[in-house]
């Protein structure tokens, strides 16, 4: 597996409580042709059965397409691609006025984690040197759960915890850790956090 962390900065409203979810995908790799691009904005990309999650946002590489080519990924980057039926998805990229070659293009993305048995941890900080914690959130109890069928990572952050915020933007990271010693701790992700301060309080 690569050493590259994703980075995903998140914003939280002053007062409310915020919520968050985090899929991960490390499972077997799927390989596809694709077998039609709909223009538009977003683009609609027909592949039959493809297995996507449904209500979860999956990073996908997309090659090897021609009349098309703002579609296609390089090495170190990735498109989120949304489920819109069994055979079909979308990517927010703006293909219109384009014509797809046919046949043309394939796609490759990891199917959903078996995250059974795993337990997760996420701290926010000022930033990453200091020892100040923030807010810290772990599961059993303290603020993250899990969905086992789409290997999400639930975030929740109460109203009454983001009402005594008072940074203006930090740093954090999600941890996930195995049930057993084969499996190593690994940062699913990683970013900034922008308190957006409410003003009727």
């Amino acid at each position: 597996m690569s050493n590259y962390v994703p980075q995903h900065d998140l914003v939280i409203l002053q007062g409310t409580t915020f919520r968050k979810a985090f899929n991960w995908f490390a499972g077997a790799q799927q390989r596809r042709g694709i077998e039609l691009i709909t223009p538009g904005f977003p683009t609609i990309i027909t592949i039959t059965g493809h297995g996507l999650t449904i209500g979860a946002v999956t990073p996908m590489s997309l090659f090897d397409i021609k009349g098309m080519p703002q579609l296609n990924t390089t090495d170190c980057e990735a498109v989120e691609a949304t489920y819109v039926t069994d055979d079909t998805f979308s990517v927010p990229i703006n293909t219109i006025g384009r014509e797809w070659v046919d046949p043309s293009g394939a796609a490759t993305w990891f199917e959903p984690s078996d995250i059974t048995g795993f337990t997760a941890r996420m701290q926010i900080r000022p930033d990453k040197t200091s020892t100040e914690v923030i807010h810290e959130l772990t599961d059993g109890g303290g603020g993250i759960t899990f969905d086992l069928a789409s290997a999400a990572v639930l975030l929740e952050i109460e109203a009454a915890d983001t009402t005594l915020f008072d940074f203006r933007t930090a740093v954090y990271d999600l941890e996930v850790i195995g049930p057993t010693p084969d499996f190593h701790v690994t940062r699913l992700v990683e970013g900034e956090v922008s308190l957006d301060t409410e003003v009727t309080r």
